[in-house]
């Protein structure tokens, strides 16, 4: 349980790589930067073996399981562009479990595992003593370390409550695959697997075929409103119909004269409740670039109030309004002309809800 919580909270806020050969390799840093990423002790930016399983440690420490961390003889040798270079040992994790059995844990290389919410495959993993040419594979004395089958991971993976099986249900006449993981992770599986923000780019909220589509709601969004940051999709159409008065209004490089001040307060109409929002922030983005403007739900009131002040931060003019946690987002997204990933996005907080 403590390994994968961990393995949750390392993926989730810091980058990580599990190579330091392949991947800080690939980053065209120099020796003493790869260094110093390896030696990260604090975890802030990235982490990888080392890092990694000190953190481990330092949680198992506080708990009280005995661990002690492993290092392997062999290692990588890192060169940088300017021929300056490094060595990388591997290191692990040996803890001591029930009846005195030692286990050897491989939490980076499970950190893509957890990220996505699938099984662990490094948790009691087989590190042999030797190699096959019989030399000492990690420093020190020889371990007798006790392994588990993949089966056996798997089964404790589904008995502490982090993986379930996936499974169909029936939602309006129709069988969805419906994932059912109890980790935070899922979201991102979302993401990758299930926004679909295509359909009505042309079609109309009847679904009819039509080149301007229609104002549509990012489908990860919650439909009565009450994520983190509802964002809403509009054309920026030349009539100004959809979203076209967005760039008039609110973006002062588009038009000298938009008058944003004057135009603070915004109301949303639905069936259920009449919503006023007031203006926060406002910016021109690349969809490409800056794929933060549309976070759905931040995790935790600390990680949106965060979000909330990149966003005021990044604004093209100061709104005067302060980040609110209690308050949930209205992120308004249209397309601009400047290139073909160009967006302008306005941004506003919740000040009342009313119902009809």
């Amino acid at each position: 349980y403590v390994y994968i919580e961990l393995g949750k909270r390392l993926s989730k806020d810091v980058d990580y790589f599990f190579s330091a050969l392949d991947k800080l390799g690939d980053m065209n840093l120099s020796a003493s930067e790869m260094k110093a990423i390896y030696n990260n002790k604090d975890l802030s930016k990235k982490v990888i073996c080392k890092p990694c399983t000190i953190a481990l440690k330092k949680v198992f420490d506080r708990i009280g399981i005995e661990s002690k961390i492993m290092m392997t003889t062999s290692f990588n040798t890192i060169v940088d562009k300017d021929n300056n270079s490094f060595q990388s040992h591997h290191y692990f994790l040996c803890c001591k479990g029930d009846n005195d059995k030692n286990y050897f844990l491989t939490l980076s290389a499970d950190l893509g595992n957890i990220h996505m919410g699938n099984m662990t495959e490094h948790f009691a993993t087989d590190i042999p003593y030797l190699d096959s040419d019989n030399k000492p594979v990690y420093v020190g004395e020889e371990i007798d370390n006790s392994v588990m089958s993949l089966e056996y991971i798997k089964s404790i993976d589904e008995k502490i409550g982090y993986l379930k099986d996936q499974y169909f249900k029936k939602k309006n006449g129709k069988i969805i695959p419906e994932l059912n993981y109890s980790n935070y992770s899922i979201e991102l599986l979302k993401n990758s697997y299930y926004r679909n923000n295509e359909y009505y780019l042309h079609r109309t909220f009847e679904k009819k075929d039509n080149f301007t589509g229609a104002i549509f709601m990012d489908s990860l969004c919650q439909p009565d409103f009450s994520s983190d940051n509802t964002i809403l999709y509009g054309h920026n159409m030349k009539n100004g119909t959809m979203f076209g008065y967005l760039k008039r209004t609110y973006d002062t490089g588009y038009d000298k004269d938009a008058d944003w001040s004057n135009h603070r307060k915004m109301w949303l109409l639905s069936p259920d409740a009449v919503r006023e929002y007031e203006l926060f922030a406002a910016r021109r983005i690349s969809a490409k670039a800056d794929v933060d403007v549309y976070t759905v739900e931040c995790g935790t009131p600390e990680e949106y109030e965060a979000f909330q002040k990149e966003q005021k931060e990044n604004s093209i003019y100061d709104t005067g309004i302060k980040p609110d946690k209690e308050r949930t987002m209205l992120t308004l997204s249209t397309c601009t002309s400047d290139s073909e990933d160009g967006r302008f996005v306005v941004q506003a907080l919740l000040l009342q809800k009313t119902n009809p």
